[in-house]
Order: structure tokens, then sequence, then C-alpha cells
């Protein structure tokens, strides 16, 4: 019974499509913890944790299951989800994400979720999965500002494709709870509609949220056709 409320709107076969699912979330800061709240809670099968940090208390504001522990975040986040459902396999890995780790930790994924906080990190992540043809679900937040889009190798604009030509500035964003589980919800949701093909995801579109004026844009974006990550996918 515990996933009566959204059968009705999954289906029992969307249902078993999550059960038999494996995500990996790279990232376990405040976008993080609440998408991997948010996918556990539906009934995700398998969550793979990737961060190598630990709990800092000036994060505690969006990082609610911090608080009063110690030792790395995707440890301490791994049980505190098992406590919310302890039917899904959660594999904490206490690492960052760089160049030489991508292929292990992105491995079996059936899709990544980037909530990273530094576009470095970011296109790192992107370059791995999408040489690996795993699609990958970016979430944003800075302020008040925050985004979310879909990337699936092959058939739409990747991150470097969007992003290549910014520069990362170095600091990690500001931003209240309420900001970020707003973005959350809206990558968790994502997340699921693809992997039960219920709906329509933000694959080859960019949604973007101001929360301060409470203004919502979402436009196609582009595929780069001289974009160097798209070019050697698998």
């Amino acid at each position: 019974m515990r996933y009566s409320g959204q059968i009705g709107l999954l289906g029992a076969e969307g249902q078993k499509k999550l059960e038999d699912s494996f995500v990996t979330v790279v990232g376990c800061g405040g976008l993080g913890t609440f998408v991997s709240l948010f996918l556990v809670s539906a009934g995700v099968g398998r969550i793979r944790l990737v961060d190598g940090d630990v709990p800092s208390e000036s994060n505690f504001n969006r990082q609610f299951f911090y608080p009063g522990t110690k030792g790395f975040k995707a440890d301490i986040l791994a049980k505190k989800l098992k406590e919310v459902n302890d039917s899904v396999t959660i594999e904490p890995i206490c690492e960052y994400l760089d160049g030489k780790n991508g292929n292990r930790i992105t491995e079996g994924s059936d899709i990544v979720a980037d909530c990273l906080d530094s576009l470095e990190s970011r296109l790192i992540l992107n370059k791995f999965a999408v040489n690996r043809n795993i699609p990958l679900s970016h979430g944003g937040v800075d302020g008040f500002l925050g985004q979310v889009t879909l990337v699936i190798p092959g058939k739409t604009p990747c991150l470097e494709c969007i992003f290549g030509n910014m520069n990362d500035v170095g600091e990690a964003p500001k931003s209240l709870s309420s900001s970020v589980s707003m973005i959350a919800s809206v990558q968790a949701t994502d997340i699921i509609k693809h992997i039960t093909g219920i709906g329509e995801t933000l694959a080859g579109s960019l949604l973007t949220i101001s929360m301060d004026s409470n203004s919502y844009n979402k436009v196609g974006i582009s595929k780069n056709p001289e974009c160097p990550v798209c070019l050697n996918i698998r």
C-alpha cells in the first residue's frame, strides 16, 4: 500500500519500472538531499549517492539530514534514506567526482542526477554520462534562480552544448531551502517521468524559475554541432 497514492498516476507498470531502476545522484548537498528523498519515497529501486564532503553548519538551512551527525554526507544520507524506505538499495560513495572515477561512479546507472554546485564538476559529469550514453538530469539553484533540463545523449543538447562557454564563478551558490526543494521537485519528477515513460520531460528544453518574481520560462535548446562531448558518444 506504500505506493497506492501514486499508482493511480503511474500505473502498476510504471511503478514496477521505478522499482527496477537505478539512479545515481552526484552531489549530496541541498539539491541532492531533496532529490534523493523524493526518489526514495517514490520507490526507485536502487540509488547511488556520491559525495566526498562532510556536513557544515553553514549549509544546514537546506541540508536537513545532517545536523547533529558526523562523517561523510553520502554515508549519513544513505542511513537516513533507509529509514524513509528500507526497501530501496542505497549505495554511498564517499568521493568527489573527478576525471578518474567518473566511469566507476556512473557505471550501471539508468539515469544520473546532476546535483552539483560547480560548473567544472557538472561538465565532468556530463562528459562521462554522455560518453557512456547515460541520460543526465541537470538541476541548479543560485539564490532565487533555478533551472532544470534533461540530457538524452545523441538526441538533445548536453551540458557542454549549453554551458561550455561559461566561466565557473568558483563559489558555492547561496539559496533558501524552499528554493532548493522547488527545483529538486521538478528534477525528481522529470527523472520519474523519464523512467516510467509517462508525461512530458524536459529533454531538449531548459526550464528556468525566478522565485523572487514567481516567473517560469521554458525554452527549447539546440545542440552544438561541434560539441566535443557529443561527438564522442559511444
